[in-house]
C-alpha cells in the first residue's frame, strides 16, 4: 500500500470513527447553538435599541424639540478619562446610529462576518483544539494505537488523523454559518415586524476586508489550534491534560506580551474584522507583521516535528 492510500484509509477510518461516535454531530449541535444565541441576542439588540430611540424621541417632542433638525445636528461623543464617564452632545443621533448599526448587522453582507467574530475566537479555538486533542488520543485510551500501527505507518496515521480533523473543522463550521445565513433572513423577519427598519437605514460601516480574507483567517486560527491541540494529546496520550492547558491559556491566564499567540492573532483579526456587534476582542499591540507570521509557522513545525519524531519510538514495530 502506497503513502497516499495509507493516508486515505486513515483519513477514512477517522472520519467514520468520529461520525458513529457521534462527535461530529456534538460539534454541530454545540455550533448551532452559538450560531442560535449570536441570532437571538442581535434580534433583541435591534428591538432594545429601537425601544431606547423612541423613548427618547418622545421625549424631546413632548419638550417641544424638532426631531429633524435634531438628527441633522453634529454628534460628539467626549470621554472624561481612562474608564470615566461619557459625555454625548445629541443623545437622539446617538440612539439613532446604535439602532442604525444593530439593523445592519443581521444583513446578509455581515451576518457571516459578525458570527465568525462571535464564535471563533474563543468558542471554535477551544472547541476544535479539544476535538484535535481527542482525535489525537482516542486509539490510546482505546487500546488500539498498536493495531492501527501494524496496519499503517506512523506518517500515515498522522496525517490521517489531521487531514480528518481539518475535514470536519470545514464541514462543521461551514454548516454552522449556512444555519446562520438562513436563520437571519428569518430574524430579520421578525424584526420588520417590531421594527420599522426601513426609517432607520444608514451606511455606517463597511468591513474593509471582504469575507475571503475573514474565512482565510479563520481557517488559519484554528488550524493553529488544532495543531496546538492535536500535539499536546499525541505527546501526553490523555485528553485531560491538553484541555486543562487550553482552558487556561485561552480564559484564565493574562496575555503574556505583545507576540503572545492571542495578541497575534488579535493584531490581524483587527485587520480584517470590525467586532462592533456583540463581541469585542481585546485591542492588540502592534507587532511586526512578518515575525508574527513565523513565530506562528516555526511554533507548527516544531510540534509537528516533535509529534512525528515521538511516533516513530512508538512504532509497532520498535
Amino acid at each position: 500500500m502506497t503513502l497516499t492510500e495509507n493516508i486515505f484509509h486513515m483519513t477514512k477510518r477517522e472520519l467514520l470513527y468520529q461520525w458513529h461516535s457521534k462527535k461530529i454531530t456534538l460539534i454541530t449541535i454545540i455550533l448551532f447553538t452559538l450560531c442560535g444565541i449570536h441570532l437571538f441576542n442581535l434580534y433583541s439588540q435591534v428591538v432594545r435599541n429601537y425601544e431606547l430611540y423612541v423613548r427618547t424621541e418622545q421625549r424631546l417632542i413632548s419638550e417641544g424639540f424638532d426631531i429633524i433638525e435634531i438628527l441633522s445636528e453634529d454628534l460628539d461623543i467626549t470621554h472624561e478619562g481612562e474608564g470615566g464617564s461619557v459625555l454625548i452632545s445629541n443623545p437622539l443621533k446617538y440612539d439613532f446610529i446604535n439602532l442604525s448599526i444593530s439593523i445592519q448587522h443581521l444583513e446578509p453582507q455581515n451576518i457571516i462576518s459578525n458570527t465568525l467574530e462571535y464564535i471563533v475566537f474563543v468558542f471554535c479555538t477551544l472547541i476544535f483544539g479539544i476535538f484535535a486533542s481527542f482525535s489525537a488520543t482516542h486509539d490510546f485510551k482505546s487500546k488500539t494505537y498498536k493495531f492501527i500501527s501494524i496496519q499503517n505507518t506512523q506518517v500515515a496515521i498522522i496525517i490521517g488523523k489531521l487531514i480528518s480533523i481539518i475535514i470536519i473543522k470545514i464541514i462543521t463550521l461551514g454548516l454552522a454559518l449556512g444555519f446562520t445565513f438562513i436563520g437571519a433572513i428569518i430574524t430579520r423577519q421578525l424584526v420588520n415586524n417590531q421594527v420599522p427598519t426601513h426609517l432607520y437605514a444608514m451606511d455606517n460601516f463597511n468591513y474593509i476586508h471582504g469575507l475571503f480574507s475573514q474565512l482565510l483567517l479563520t481557517f488559519t486560527i484554528l488550524l493553529f489550534y488544532l495543531i496546538i491541540g492535536f500535539s499536546l494529546g499525541f505527546i501526553f496520550k490523555n485528553l485531560i491534560l491538553p484541555t486543562i492547558i487550553l482552558f487556561a491559556y485561552g480564559l484564565l491566564i493574562p496575555i503574556l506580551g505583545a507576540y503572545d499567540f492571542r495578541n497575534i492573532f488579535s493584531h490581524f483579526a483587527h485587520q480584517v474584522f470590525l467586532f462592533n456587534a456583540r463581541f469585542r476582542l481585546f485591542p492588540p499591540t502592534e507587532i511586526n507583521n512578518s515575525l508574527g507570521v513565523a513565530l506562528l509557522t516555526v511554533t507548527s513545525i516544531l510540534l509537528l516535528s516533535l509529534v512525528f519524531l515521538i511516533a516513530k519510538k512508538r512504532d509497532a514495530y520498535s
